[in-house]
């Protein structure tokens, strides 16, 4: 975490002199724009990198694109490099340039994407979250854990300025056969030990994280107008649903409760992922607080 440098060329140039490509993105509601510890950035929709590992290195940007979003041939896994000098073929005898990425090509990706990510699952479920509730810092944090010797991976981050807490929030859905077991209890634990182990380094780099978002001016709207030097990190994970049915809640909800209550700071049973995400003081309704008046 400590190698992301806000001074880094990538950061520095999309500053200084945005391409036109970037700035579409940027002003896409729709797209989700995301830092990385390692000095690039990801671009999302729905779930999907409509850009993965953007870089800008020998004064040429770079990324990657699945290439079922384009679609070309290839298998499981493949991703397609490019650098924003040349076009992609995107089943078509002429290349479309993605230098620009033209409303007509991000609108083909993201068709191809809703393919592999409809609204119901649980990505798109996670980027709705996101799209309607504007304290939203990170997505798919990932962090090879030397001390637990795992690999941790943090489906959203999100400040509250209610609490002056960084959250670490967990996305689940009622399909989902690890709530059913054991497994769930060991996520968040994982979740939790971390948090314990890496704390200060965690917070340093949230704080980066933010100011480099600042820069570029891709901060959520919640996000923009807060000073969050004096926030902390919540030591649990806040677990998360957006697909509840009534009958579904009143069955499961006592029973999962009662498995992470220690594990997690509480679980939110929303029925449709548009809700604001703040952590209350005490249980109401479908939202159900175990650490109460934090």
């Amino acid at each position: 975490m400590h190698r992301l440098t806000p001074t880094n060329p990538l950061f520095t140039h999309l500053t200084e002199n945005p391409p036109a490509w970037w700035s579409a993105l940027k002003n896409d509601a729709e797209v989700s724009i995301q830092i990385r510890k390692e000095n690039y950035i990801d671009i999302y929709f729905n779930g999907g990198n409509i850009i993965r590992r953007l870089e800008y290195k020998n004064d040429i940007f770079s990324g990657e694109i699945h290439y079922e979003y384009i679609p070309i041939t290839g298998k499981d896994g493949d991703y397609v490099k490019f650098n924003f000098e040349n076009g992609i073929n995107f089943g078509q005898a002429t290349p479309i340039p993605l230098n620009n990425f033209s409303q007509d090509a991000v609108a083909q990706i993201k068709s191809k994407i809703k393919q592999h990510y409809p609204r119901e699952s649980e990505k798109g479920i996670q980027y709705t979250f996101i799209r309607k509730d504007p304290f939203y810092l990170d997505a798919e944090f990932q962090y090879s854990d030397l001390i637990q010797n795992r690999s941790i991976r943090i489906d959203l981050v999100r400040v509250d300025p209610s609490r002056n807490k960084i959250v670490f929030v967990e996305v689940k859905t009622m399909g989902d056969s690890r709530l059913y077991t054991n497994e769930i209890v060991d996520q968040l634990s994982s979740y939790n030990q971390f948090i314990l182990n890496h704390g200060d380094s965690l917070l340093a780099y949230y704080k980066t994280v933010f100011n480099i978002k600042r820069t570029l001016g891709i901060l959520p709207s919640g996000l923009a107008d807060l000073n969050i030097d004096n926030y902390t990190l919540l030591g649990k994970t806040l677990l998360l649903f957006g697909d509840c049915q009534k009958e579904w809640i009143n069955k499961f909800a006592p029973v999962l409760d009662a498995k992470i209550q220690n594990h997690a700071v509480g679980c939110y049973y929303f029925g449709a992922p548009k809700y604001n995400c703040d952590i209350i003081g005490q249980t109401n309704a479908n939202r159900h607080i175990y650490v109460p008046n934090l």
